[in-house]
């Protein structure tokens, strides 16, 4: 099911991370934004954006947790590259989420939302 969805979101990875992301401008962090970290666990641990939540996508955790979510608040994913949190932006917006930010990198959602990159 994955590969599926991976193959479908592949052609969007470029456009959700382009019009999700001004370069010049910070993320407003919403009281109940949810900031998903999509790499493993094993990367998630090295260092991750303060109360992030780890949702592997390529261990398969995503994909069993995401219809979970609440489709109502407002999303901030990430990975290493941006290549992970593009794919994972598109299986959001496939499925009803509206308020999805693709930050693609760590670096770059540190920045961006002003949160502290914190391990463990």
């Amino acid at each position: 099911m994955i590969k599926k969805m991976l193959i479908g979101a592949v052609a969007s990875v470029t456009m959700v991370a382009c019009s999700s992301v001004s370069s010049t401008s910070d993320v407003d962090v919403k009281a109940d934004s949810v900031i998903i970290d999509v790499r493993t666990p094993a990367e998630f641990a090295e260092g991750h954006v303060e109360g992030a939540i780890n949702l592997d996508l390529e261990g398969g955790v995503f994909e069993d947790e995401y219809s979970k979510l609440d489709p109502s608040k407002a999303y901030i994913v990430y990975c290493r590259s941006g290549r992970r949190s593009g794919v994972a932006a598109s299986i959001l917006k496939d499925n009803g989420f509206l308020d999805i930010v693709d930050l693609q990198t760590l670096e770059n959602a540190a920045n961006k939302t002003g949160l502290s990159v914190v391990s463990g």
